[in-house]
């Protein structure tokens, strides 16, 4: 072909159009249809308080609607059993009008399908007025095999009251085509952008034969995210995966620099997310560089458009044989060793979303322990030496130095410090329970005092010492217990003070520390009902003016618990209270519990183990991506497999990215580059 550069501005995106890859239509089968003209037709309340009533308030159609009241958590409302209902491999659309009550100020309300105790899918949001009636629809396609299921209406805010009606539940049947191989293929050679479009205002895209072929060029970029983007919303469904690779190259004379894909998803409520496909890759001007990475589909939202950025606010660049695929069945991981000094930064890779942390011991500050810290961290938390037990062992006989030596570690590699944890019932000194005789404190006026008085010195000298290195504090640690009435954990600290202990601890640390970030830290946060606990304690306390932050989810989990859905879940429901998220303690058991028997030699661990772990903390860290901004630091109980609080003599875990020769594992590409994973089965 004649070699040619044609010129031209892209000025709007076109639809993509591709042969066979059309939505499926379906006739609708109307399953429910409610207009709450005659009760409340079947709907529950969801929460204790809740009421639900069919109201002449307000109606859509006809006379009445339901109305829902009494909230006092955004995970409350109204749900409906449609257990009975649904079929497997079915595609299922849900309506509703829904408005909010008179004088209340707009919310979010969210419609959501659980799916057994601990899965939540969502199925449409939106803004909602007192003004108003709005209607919102959403698709959901059911897999089958749950306990139970249920719909549910919901709000982001935690107390707000609003009206439902005409809600319809349809079987659209099996609309989803089906797929396999190449789906979209764009290659230039027509000298048309062939539907790509200039990402940014102001930017341009010209038609360019930079490899001696037709490529896409991008020039005038005033930003990071901008670049060139194609719409592939037609050719994405929920619950599958797919492959996505393009060339790319700089422009002659630009300097090196690192290039990436993404794919923007803005859902029904219109915030839009940012989910790295490909991370970043470093790129030259003289040769072309292939990046290739795997999305997998979790909602329906119907806007999905991929592109591809430079990490440089001005780099010009070429893209190329962009494809888009559905990956072989069985693909085959990478199993070639890499050593974890060798991988790319796993800080560096998630640096848009948050920084990224370890708990640290004195063997990770020198030789090359020191150096896989320092080269994927960028955030460090004391894995035992803040602890009160081993700062304070004897009363008045304080023992910085461990702390101490971690700390300076943190400052000479620029890293951020979390402090872990002030008030804990376990590595505890008993001295702090006892009177002056040794004898256990008793619950009265005089004890306490005592006891409140320790506590609020050893928080003084502690926190005193390292006010203005630690960022955030986990001020208290594990004070919840489902199996209690009350929720509350019946440890020495809450014998003797009750729930006095917590408010000295946060008052005493934001009194040294005005600046820190104060968090509850707590385990198991995923859990409904321990979660609701901790909920119901945290708004209280907040509600007496008790300095509190964030919430710190430990995360100590397995790979089959917890769930995407019960993660996004859990921290939108704190994030309703204007609360700060941290992931403080991450770990992936290989096992499923603790009554399993384990492996007594670490390389007896199947390849099949490590990597249902990878493709675990894949949907993990999708989950933390897809919350960008309600979520600021996440943090690894350890880096390696060779020290780890699972592991016990008779039975070796590996629940980390790094094995026990400091290895790159499964779990860290199914962080960094999940293109390097087989994908989950569908």
């Amino acid at each position: 072909m004649v070699k040619r550069t044609v010129s031209f501005f892209i000025f709007c995106a076109l639809l993509i159009l591709v042969s066979g890859t059309g939505e499926v239509s379906a006739q609708a089968n109307v399953l429910v249809m409610n207009d709450f003209e005659k009760g409340t037709q079947k709907w529950e309340v969801r929460g204790e308080r809740v009421i639900i009533s069919s109201s002449k308030d307000q109606a859509t159609s006809g006379t009445k609607s339901l109305k829902v009241t009494g909230r006092s958590a955004n995970w409350q409302g109204t749900q409906l059993n449609i257990t009975s209902l649904l079929k497997p491999k079915n595609t299922y659309r849900f309506t509703a009008s829904l408005k909010l009550a008179n004088n209340e100020k707009p919310d979010d309300l969210k419609l959501t399908l659980q799916r057994g105790d601990n899965v939540f899918d969502g199925i449409t949001a939106a803004t909602i007025a007192a003004d108003k009636w709005t209607t919102v629809t959403g698709k959901i396609r059911y897999a089958g095999g749950d306990p139970y299921v249920l719909v549910y209406i919901e709000s982001l805010r935690p107390n707000t009251s609003f009206y439902v009606d005409d809600f319809k539940l349809e079987n659209l049947g099996d609309d989803i085509p089906e797929q396999s191989g190449v789906l979209l293929k764009n290659d230039f050679e027509d000298m048309t952008a062939q539907n790509w479009f200039a990402r940014g205002e102001g930017v341009q895209m010209f038609s360019s034969n930079a490899g001696g072929s037709q490529s896409l060029k991008v020039s005038g970029k005033t930003a990071v995210g901008q670049g060139l983007a194609v719409d592939v919303s037609p050719l994405i469904f929920k619950g599958r995966t797919y492959e996505i690779s393009a060339s790319v190259r700089l422009v002659r004379g630009e300097p090196e620099d690192s290039l990436k894909i993404t794919m923007q998803q803005t859902p029904a409520n219109g915030e839009a997310r940012f989910i790295e496909v490909t991370p970043l890759t470093p790129v030259t001007d003289r040769e072309w560089v292939t990046l290739k990475g795997q999305f997998k589909a979790e909602t329906s939202d119907s806007n999905l458009v991929v592109y591809v950025e430079s990490a440089g606010i001005k780099t010009s660049f070429y893209v190329d044989n962009f494809q888009l695929s559905i990956p072989a069945a069985g693909a085959a991981a990478t199993t070639s060793k890499m050593s974890a000094l060798e991988a790319p930064s796993l800080f560096q890779s998630l640096k848009e979303f948050f920084p990224i942390g370890v708990a640290v011991w004195k063997g990770d500050l020198a030789g090359k322990h020191a150096d896989l810290v320092k080269r994927h961290f960028n955030s460090i938390t004391s894995e035992n030496d803040m602890k009160f037990e081993s700062l304070q062992p004897t009363e008045g006989v304080f023992r910085f130095d461990a702390a101490d030596a971690q700390v300076r570690f943190a400052k000479e590699n620029g890293m951020m410090i979390r402090g872990h944890t002030l008030v804990w019932h376990e590595q505890t000194p008993k001295w702090l329970f006892s009177d002056a005789e040794g004898k256990p404190l008793a619950s009265d006026p005089k004890s306490k005092e005592l006891f409140l008085r320790r506590l609020e010195d050893h928080i003084r000298m502690v926190v005193g010492r390292y006010g203005k290195d630690v960022y955030a504090w986990d001020v208290v640690n594990e004070v919840i217990d489902p199996a209690e009435p009350d929720g509350m954990r019946k440890s020495e600290f809450y014998r003797i003070s009750g729930l006095d202990y917590i408010r000295t601890a946060f008052r005493v640390t934001r009194e040294v520390a005005p600046k820190a970030k104060l968090y509850i830290n707590e385990y198991s946060t995923t859990d409904p009902k321990k979660r609701k606990f901790l909920f119901e304690l945290v708004s209280k306390l907040m509600k007496e003016g008790v300095p509190i932050d964030g919430v710190g989810h430990q995360m100590h989990e397995n790979i089959e618990f917890s769930t995407k859905e019960s993660i996004i879940e859990t921290i939108e429901m704190f994030s309703g209270l204007k609360l700060d998220n941290q992931i403080t303690e991450l770990d992936i058991s290989i096992y499923t519990g603790n009554h399993i028997a384990g492996f007594k030699i670490y390389n007896d661990i199947s390849p099949q183990l490590h990597l249902k772990q990878g493709q675990q903390y894949r949907e993990y860290f999708d989950a933390f991506r897809s919350l960008k901004g309600k979520i600021s630091n996440v943090t690894f109980w350890s880096h390696s497999d060779d020290h780890t609080w699972k592991s016990k003599k008779d039975r070796v875990d590996a629940p980390l990215l790094f094995d026990t020769d400091l290895n790159v594992k499964p779990a860290f590409w199914g962080i960094v580059d999940p293109s390097r994973l087989p994908p989950s089965s569908n």
